[in-house]
């Protein structure tokens, strides 16, 4: 009868090891499920490549609509001036139809008071990447000091305008620069030839800023009139500014005189300091062009003010561009670029002196 032979296992000793938990197993399971969704996009993104021409038609496309122009810029006040570029909305559409992009933003942490966010943009086609990871404070400036939020609904609405923000970046590293800049000339011209004046549309708009606190004679006070004469530069300007309200870019204090007319000032809030009455023994002042020649050469000859002060004011590159091709006009195709560049003209004592070169190449052509 054969002895049962024992042989000693060599890890016998060796220390046991947990099984990974249910958790554990899910957050794998979905590990490997985003991993194969992006391979296969990827996969499909090479084997079936964007046409950039017919992508190109369709962008311009989109750019033909008002209510997308409208919401296509992004403007704010920085140091004296107004900085200004296409927004997130814009951004978006252009993604949407250049295709094979990956993009969107994620929360990664909760914590009290603040929320670490990750924002990216993937071309799939191209392998281009770009990711942002920020910490959005849960905070807000006020005129009396920072706010703390402390409703979810204040929270998420903070963090999401953060996120936008970052995500137009990641979007603007990821998109050729030349798409974007031929969708932001398209908007411009869509704004100059389809904005109308309307009463229902100027009190939507009352409606729109009335929710931010910003009222009829807060806006006439900034345009320096009426709301029955506003223009369709000044339309659009205002468009701007509500969309960088909307976006949390800017605060209404950034544009307009909430607290109500100047200490001293007199006359209607929307009235022009030239309508105002001359004080008796006073000399008149000059009216017409004469005036807003006197107002522009007064500017100019300020004195340079110290460092870190606003520059004096300068004229408007938009100016400049009028009176250069009015005054290379040879066609009245010219003049009417010139006239098409003059609608963006803010400025009522610019659009006098721009008015005045486009009547002059008119009368030099004939």
């Amino acid at each position: 009868m054969n002895e049962q032979q024992h042989v000693a296992n060599p890890f016998a000793n060796a220390p046991v090891v947990a099984r990974p938990g249910a958790s554990e197993l899910a957050a794998a399971t979905g590990a490997a499920r985003e991993i194969a969704e992006v391979q296969s996009a990827m996969t499909l993104a090479r084997r079936f490549p964007r046409n950039e021409v017919e992508v190109m038609d369709r962008i311009l496309q989109s750019c033909t609509r008002p209510t997308l122009a409208e919401s296509a810029f992004y403007e704010f006040a920085r140091g004296g001036t107004d900085v200004r570029g296409p927004s997130i909305r814009l951004f978006e559409c252009i993604a949407q139809h250049w295709g094979h992009i990956k993009f969107g933003w994620r929360v990664l942490e909760e914590r009290a008071g603040a929320t670490k966010v990750q924002t990216y943009a993937w071309d799939l086609q191209t392998g281009t990447n770009s990711e942002l990871e920020f910490d959005v404070t849960h905070e807000v400036g006020t005129k009396g000091g920072k706010k703390t939020l402390h409703d979810p609904r204040d929270i998420y609405e903070h963090v999401a305008n953060a996120a936008s923000r970052r995500l137009r970046q990641c979007l603007q590293r990821v998109i050729p620069g030349d798409v974007v800049e031929a969708a932001v000339k398209q908007c411009e011209k869509t704004l100059v030839t389809k904005v109308e004046i309307t009463p229902e549309r100027v009190a939507a708009m009352l409606t729109q800023f009335a929710d931010y606190g910003v009222t009829k004679g807060a806006i006439e006070r900034r345009l320096q009139r009426r709301l029955d004469a506003i223009t369709p530069g000044m339309m659009v300007q205002l468009g701007r500014i509500f969309t960088s309200l909307k976006d949390g870019m800017s605060q209404p204090a950034d544009w307009f005189d909430l607290t109500g007319a100047k200490e001293g000032a007199t006359g209607s809030p929307g009235e022009p300091q030239s309508l105002q009455p001359t004080p008796p023994g006073a000399q008149a002042p000059a009216k017409g062009s004469a005036a807003v020649r006197q107002r522009i050469q007064a500017r100019r000859e300020q004195p340079q003010q110290a460092e870190g002060d606003p520059e004096p004011a300068k004229m408007s590159e938009a100016l400049r561009d009028v009176v250069r091709f009015a005054k290379a006009a040879e066609s009245k195709e010219d003049i009417a670029r010139a006239a098409q560049i003059a609608t963006h003209i803010t400025d009522e004592d610019e659009s006098v002196i721009a008015q005045e070169h486009i009547d002059a190449a008119r009368e030099r052509i004939g």
